[in-house]
């Protein structure tokens, strides 16, 4: 059976099981742990195209445990590898653990790993090497994959940066969650350098994406950015609170956040956006914000349907979705 392993971001793994199930309905996934997924009957070049993914790894072998002890990993380690043809191509690998329960180090492991791989396969291991083996231990299940994919949160089209920038892994699990429907408008009044709406306009089918910002700078950088990713999106320079938009099925925002503002402008900066929204939604407003105990004061008509929690950056970031009450 062909499983895969599947790294993202903390607070992610509902986003990424409902992305796998929209590629695939055949394909099964559930989380492994934080920042993981397991997934079964899915191709790796159908996995390739999921856009709420760190990395992608081939399950090699899995070992059920009697305990957790270094002789019987070395042991468990071995045989997987034994059992598995040794991959083409490679001279060195590097060996990434991940053990979530903490029950035993990953530093440990890793040298173990390490080792064996030397051991069966004759192969080197360096940390720096490009090719990666990770082990991972749930519980008393050791998993080995290789990984066929890794930094897939980079994209290319990303040439113009903003300093506070949100991972396109963030914005994808936001519209995903939301369940925003093709052939919607969307509207970012905090367009940045233009991520949120180059992935909307990526992942789904004829929406239309709106997007403002009070710096022109910045829109002519999301403008670059949009070329660079080869998708269609109406940019305009504007203060939020003066938008000209008058109806929208959505808004998708990440305010401006950091240590540098001050909750008084946070706050004020939070109700407008919630104000504007109850006045031209007609769907739902997807809210990113670490703010939580701030926004979630605000009184509104919008009815709050979920929080999800997205870590992020080292950013604790929450996902708000609030549906239009008309």
């Amino acid at each position: 059976m062909n499983e895969l392993i599947l790294g993202t971001l903390a607070g992610v793994e509902k986003a990424v099981i409902k992305e796998i199930k929209l590629k695939d309905p055949a394909a099964t996934a559930h989380r492994l742990s934080d920042e993981r997924v397991l997934v079964e009957n899915l191709s790796e070049e159908r996995a390739l195209t999921l856009s709420t993914v760190l990395f992608i790894a081939r399950v090699l072998g899995v070992a059920e445990l009697e305990a957790i002890s270094v002789k019987r990993l070395r042991y468990a380690i071995r045989e997987l590898l034994s059992r598995t043809f040794k991959p083409e191509n490679i001279d060195k690998l590097a060996v990434r653990a991940h053990i979530p329960m903490h029950t035993f180090s990953e530093n440990f492991l890793e040298k173990i790993v390490a080792r064996e791989i030397k051991r069966v396969w004759k192969i080197d291991c360096s940390p720096r090497a490009t090719r990666k083996l990770r082990a991972e231990l749930y519980g008393k299940t050791l998993y080995l994959a290789i990984e066929v994919k890794g930094a897939l949160h980079q994209r290319s089209y990303y040439v113009y940066k903003h300093p506070a920038p949100l991972s396109p892994i963030v914005a994808c699990a936001s519209l995903i969650l939301a369940e925003v429907e093709s052939k919607s408008s969307i509207y970012d009044p905090f367009v940045g350098s233009g991520t949120t709406l180059i992935e909307t306009a990526k992942i789904l089918e004829n929406v239309y994406c709106i997007g403002s910002d009070i710096s022109r700078k910045y829109i002519l950088c999301a403008l670059h950015n949009s070329r660079e990713a080869e998708v269609e999106i109406d940019l305009f320079t504007a203060d939020f609170k003066f938008t000209p938009i008058k109806n929208c099925d959505y808004i998708i925002a990440d305010p401006p956040r950091g240590i540098r503002m001050k909750s008084s402008n946070i706050k004020e900066i939070l109700e407008k956006l919630i104000k504007i929204s109850e006045k031209i939604v007609s769907q739902k407003l997807i809210l990113i914000t670490p703010y939580v105990n701030i926004v979630t004061k605000i009184k509104t008509e919008l009815v709050l349907e979920d929080i999800y929690v997205v870590k992020s950056s080292g950013t604790k970031l929450r996902i708000l979705l609030y549906k239009s009450s008309c």
